[in-house]
């Protein structure tokens, strides 16, 4: 009998297949755990996809959760919004999508929840959960008369954020600003000297500095300045006389692509070719479209992108602009309101919520919120004079006051709600002591805007300046 002892070498092959064999087993083992905790698990939120600006700006915009799994049918009712607002939902090839029917709050986190989704895989159920913020909301105005850090007067375009957060920011100065208009990306002004006479230009808003001209083949006086902040489109009109000496220019309306190097802006034409002579004018936001109403009361709309000729939609007395967060022209004249739509071309009546009125009062100026007819207007008394214009809003509760100056002494110049209808801009001065000097565009004294939360009625910032970025 013989016994042989195993050598050093050996012992240890032995030892290490042992190892490597159970390591195998654990790894399966753990292999097997996590399959089965993740069929266990239930779905989970793979991504979400929003558009947070368009949500505020836009009405139609999309959210869309996409989950790991697949999912069986979503009831609307497992779905939860939370601040609540108005959408509808769909389900389509494993996604799940809010379409936004209101515009939603500035600066506000929502929280969307889908409860019990089950997996149609696996029948397990988890909830789904994902959250958004919308941005803040900035406002701008002019300040004319501001003393510079070399002691001299000059104006100013001042940003201020709503919600009050940081300190207001300085967009462009000049001796004389008559009027300013924003786009994402440049600051467009009209400066004018002491006769009246303007000159248009353009400034970056990253880097504050002087404008560059525009070439426009005029001159005259300029005015009622605007801009389309998403496509970057400005326009102005003209009062004065073509260069080559010889034509008028009677309130021509010219607009301009900051995208365009020649720096040289286009004369709107009717379909004839002849300019167009215009009463009030607005972009539609967000299309790179414009309405223009001309001195014989014609409303034609001119799609500024495309460079297609303009074509004639109707007959208003008055245009007052678009319905927030759309591109809705809201009209009116001797058959009452109408609401245009220039994404499908249709045009519809539009009854107004009603606001109460003595036999001396009167409204000055409307803003149509929605198309189920809330209205914000602005209502004089003849018999109490300009010290005493209140600003109402009217819907299907009611009638309220959201601003009146009482004995302050203010004026009412104008008034403008924020691009989804959230806050309103009132902008006051003491009229009774004169205007500014300015030819063109003269302001009040002491000029002052308002922000105002619409729901609850409080005032949210008093600001130096008129003019508000949301009006042009």
């Amino acid at each position: 009998m013989s016994t042989e002892l195993s050598s050093p070498d050996a012992r240890t092959g032995r030892g290490f297949r042992k190892t490597f064999i159970l390591a195998v087993v654990v790894l399966a083992l753990l292999a097997a755990g996590l399959a089965v905790g993740n069929i266990l698990q239930g779905p989970r939120v793979a991504s979400t996809a929003v558009n947070a600006i368009g949500t505020v700006e836009q009405q139609g915009t999309r959210l869309v959760l996409t989950p790991n799994q697949r999912l069986r049918e979503i009831d609307p009712a497992q779905v939860v919004l939370e601040p609540a607002a108005d959408y509808s939902l769909s389900q389509d090839d494993g996604t799940i999508t809010l379409t936004f029917e209101q515009l939603l709050a500035y600066d506000t986190n929502y929280t969307l929840t889908v409860q019990d989704a089950v997996s149609s895989s696996t029948g397990v159920a988890s909830t789904l959960e994902t959250q958004f913020a919308t941005p803040q909301l900035d406002v701008s105005t002019l300040v004319r008369g501001a003393i510079s850090t070399g002691g001299s007067l000059e104006d100013r375009v001042v940003e201020t954020n709503v919600s009050g957060g940081g300190e207001p920011r300085i967009l462009f100065t000049a001796p004389r600003i008559q009027e300013y208009a924003l786009t994402d990306a440049f600051v467009a002004v009209i400066e004018q000297d002491t006769a009246g006479l303007g000159t248009v230009g353009v400034a970056p808003r990253a880097e504050p500095g002087p404008a560059v001209p525009l070439n426009v083949d005029a001159t005259g006086s300029f005015s009622s300045l605007a801009a389309d902040a998403e496509s970057g489109l400005i326009g102005f009109v003209i009062d004065g006389m073509h260069a080559d000496g010889q034509t008028e220019l009677v309130r021509s309306l010219f607009v301009f692509d900051t995208s365009d190097t020649s720096f040289r802006p286009k004369q709107v034409a009717g379909p004839d070719g002849a300019p167009l002579m215009v009463s009030a004018w607005a972009f539609a936001p967000r299309t790179g479209a414009l309405i223009a109403q001309t001195l014989d009361e014609q409303l034609y709309l001119v799609n500024v992108l495309a460079g297609t000729p303009a074509e004639p939609i109707g007959q208003a007395q008055h245009f007052h602009g678009f319905v927030p967060g759309t591109a809705t022209a809201v009209t009116s004249g001797v058959g009452g309101y109408t609401l245009f739509d220039l994404s499908s071309g249709t045009a519809e009546a539009l009854t107004p919520a009603p606001i109460s009125l003595s036999e001396t009062q009167y409204l000055t100026q409307t803003s149509v919120l929605s198309q189920d007819g809330t209205q914000i207007s602005a209502v004089a008394d003849a018999a109490a004079g300009l010290a005493d214009v209140t600003v109402e809003l009217a819907d299907a509760a009611g009638q309220r006051t959201l601003f009146d100056p009482g004995e302050s002494g203010e004026w009412l110049r104008d008034i403008c709600v924020s691009p989804n209808g959230q806050y309103l801009a009132v902008e006051t001065g003491l009229g009774a002591q004169g205007p500014d000097g300015y030819a063109v565009l003269p302001g009040m004294k002491q000029s002052t805007t308002t922000v105002i939360d619409i729901a609850s009625g409080a005032e949210l910032r008093r600001l130096t300046g008129f003019l508000t970025s949301w009006c042009r």
